[in-house]
């Protein structure tokens, strides 16, 4: 019953096997009252509360994580998208700069900020951002087609086919 990470492995038997946030949350909170130095415990907390839509509780458990170990990316992406979710654009904004900065050559912050323009209706920086993405290695189809179409609606024929012989073999 003390035994940390014996805690967090059971709930991730529930979270991931079984998919059952219910039976998870209980585990990693016990896992983290035990030693609130597992970060894994709280990201798997904020996970879990993500999954089952409470956006607070998530938050709560990703910036607890970050707290245990901060400059995490994946955290920091995941807080992003809450934040943006919940309406706090400017916290998501700060968590995308700060994955610029700690992974530099990444996609993903530049997805992210493209697709936060593109929900705001700023055509012009979305793909400005979706250009950024793609220059990274992005392997997603959505931005090449979002771009492909994009061009080919401003009759922009030679960027579109740019961007078309440019795309890897993607996901669907």
């Amino acid at each position: 019953p003390q035994y940390a990470t014996a805690m967090e492995e059971l709930g991730m038997v529930y979270a991931v096997e079984q998919r059952n946030t219910s039976m998870a949350i209980p585990l990693f909170e016990k896992a983290f009252s035990i030693d609130s130095t597992l970060w894994r415990s709280a990201n798997n907390l904020g996970m879990a509360y993500q999954l089952s839509k409470d956006t607070a509780e998530a938050i709560l458990w990703y910036e607890k994580s970050l707290q245990a170990k901060p400059n995490n990316p994946k955290v920091i992406e995941e807080l992003a998208k809450l934040y943006y979710l919940k309406g706090e654009k400017q916290k998501a904004l700060a968590c995308n700069h700060a994955l610029i900065k700690l992974m530099p050559d990444s996609y993903l912050p530049y997805y992210n900020y493209a697709i936060y323009y593109l929900l705001e209706h700023d055509t012009a920086n979305a793909v400005k951002y979706f250009e950024e993405d793609i220059k990274r290695g992005e392997r997603e189809k959505f931005p090449y087609v979002f771009l492909i179409k994009h061009y080919l609606n401003q009759r922009d024929t030679a960027n579109a086919f740019r961007v078309r012989n440019f795309m890897p073999r993607v996901s669907p």
